[in-house]
């Protein structure tokens, strides 16, 4: 009985063993998490104030950008009493950029206007001149309960590739950029208080758009800086 005992468990061990060997090439497969780099912090410097308690949607918004600028577009962050923000993106039609060799582009900005209890601020988003190709978003991604500004620009390129920032403000009005770093083909958005980056993953001869994998990325703040909460990487669907 022994024999057929010591048979038996040699069965399993070889079942267990053959079943890792299968597995162990499909998971060695998945090439290891990508490292995101970010740009310091950087504090943005009030550029303009504005005095009253007004309410964002109160606002005539021709006193929220340069004098002699046009309105473009404008977004209003979700907002509580007293946490209110207001984005425009202007155009200057009396001064232009050079974009690439020959090309002229109207000179154009953003200009994030935050209450702070008595009085508006505002700061300049840097962005880069150009066709003013951007993404706007707000969603809490540092878990202070405020709504972030997630901003993307994809400068003369049909793949979202450009500068990804977000700038979060204080109570007390200070506007910090506390992520910023190019990509391409990844939308930033929230996900429960931290920041989601869902990227691309390319290997071989991925093509831009196409990539073999996805890497989904969840960052924390913690007060100073992202640090990882969560990483996967996933083998990209069917294109």
């Amino acid at each position: 009985m022994r024999w057929r005992a010591a048979i038996a468990a040699l069965l399993i061990v070889g079942a267990a063993v053959g079943i890792a060997v299968y597995a162990w090439p499909a998971s060695a497969k998945l090439p290891r998490p990508f490292v995101v780099h970010t740009a310091p912090q950087r504090k943005l410097p009030v550029v303009r104030t504005l005095p009253g308690d007004y309410q964002a949607h109160d606002f005539d918004l021709s006193q929220l950008i340069p004098p002699g600028s046009r309105i473009n577009r404008v977004w209003y962050a979700p907002a509580t009493r007293y946490h209110q923000q207001v984005l425009v993106q202007w155009t200057d039609p009396h001064r232009s950029v050079l974009w690439g060799k020959f090309e002229r582009e109207p000179r154009w900005g953003m200009t994030l206007w935050s209450f702070t209890g008595s009085r508006w601020r505002a700061v300049s988003i840097p962005v880069v001149q150009g066709p003013p190709t951007i993404r706007v978003a707000f969603a809490d991604v540092t878990g202070d309960g405020r709504a972030d500004l997630l901003f993307e620009q994809a400068p003369g390129t049909n793949h979202g590739c450009g500068p990804h920032e977000i700038f979060s403000t204080s109570p007390d009005g200070v506007t910090t950029r506390v992520f910023s770093s190019d990509m391409c083909e990844t939308t930033l958005h929230g996900d429960h208080g931290l920041l989601a980056l869902d990227m691309p993953y390319y290997v071989h001869n991925d093509s831009m758009c196409c990539s073999s994998f996805r890497e989904n990325l969840r960052l924390r703040w913690d007060g100073r800086r992202y640090v990882q909460d969560s990483v996967h990487v996933l083998k990209s669907g069917p294109h």
